[in-house]
């Protein structure tokens, strides 16, 4: 009797810790696919973090409650695993170019606290919904939900881009052109604004002084820089908006307009900025 109570003990232990394994494991996996796919993106301005964290999110509710006797372990792995693939990543770039990672530890520190809330946050719904009678394939259905939006990241990047560029920021440099009219139809000197915070609804973005000697100013949309340029007068009967990626990870196409109307589209260099005015 002793010897069958002890064996049975022995086979309850085996599958616990092969449970463990397998959740830990699981958890690495996960985050690791997550990052990578993130880390594939076309972007240095954190673009599709809310899309990571959604899917580290999610994850971490199928994970809690696929695993729920050892869901922190399932949790902190799949945190450090972001945190892992940074510092696996930042090595090989090292490694190609010893002069491009100056800043290697606050990336870091940056990449540990971007994987480390939602999946906790996540953990923690999915252990307590682990307690009450939800069927196990809900939590794999949020977790296969989490690994296709993960896996789906570049195609969302695509899709957001051509809107952007096809529809978004075409429009609104539009829509400056039109403001500059109205402004300067309204104006006995017929002059321009070359300060985007008096054209009306446009003055919302946020204009900012431009940093060099020429008279304008400049706004942001997502990942576009909008300027408005001026000659260097007080009483400016021209201008220019003017449209182009501040990536430089990636050619977007600059778009401007001037006093004339003339609205054209060209290419731009890698980094973002415009070739020529």
């Amino acid at each position: 009797m002793s010897t069958g109570r002890s064996s049975g003990a022995l086979m309850r232990t085996w599958l616990t810790s092969r449970a463990k394994v397998l959740a830990v494991a699981s958890g690495f996996a996960v985050g690791g696919f997550l990052f990578f796919r993130y880390s594939q993106l076309a972007s240095d301005d954190f673009w599709g973090l809310r899309w990571y964290e959604a899917a580290l999110f999610l994850g971490g509710i199928g994970l809690a409650g696929a695993f729920p006797a050892v869901w922190r372990r399932t949790m902190l792995s799949m945190a450090l695993a972001a945190f892992l693939g940074a510092f696996v990543q930042t090595g090989l770039d090292i490694r190609r170019d010893p002069t491009c990672c100056n800043l290697w530890p606050i990336g870091l520190v940056i990449w540990l606290v971007l994987g480390f809330p939602a999946p906790l946050i996540g953990g923690v719904i999915g252990h307590w919904l682990s307690r009450t009678r939800i069927p196990q394939f809900l939590y794999l259905t949020l977790l296969a939900g989490g690994l296709v939006m993960g896996a789906s990241l570049p195609r969302i990047q695509q899709a957001e881009e051509r809107r952007l560029e096809g529809e978004t920021i075409p429009t609104l440099v539009k829509r400056i052109y039109g403001a500059e009219i109205s402004y300067s139809a309204s104006r006995a000197d017929k002059t321009f604004a070359c300060d985007g915070n008096q054209l009306g609804d446009v003055g919302k973005l946020r204009w900012q002084p431009a940093f060099d000697t020429r008279k304008g100013s400049w706004a942001v949309v997502e990942h576009y820089a909008i300027s408005i340029d001026c000659p260097n007068s007080p009483s400016p009967h021209s201008f220019r908006v003017k449209a182009f990626s501040r990536r430089r990870t990636r050619t977007g196409p600059i778009f401007s307009i001037d006093e004339t109307g003339e609205f054209a589209v060209s290419t731009g260099q890698a980094n973002g900025s415009p070739r020529g005015r």
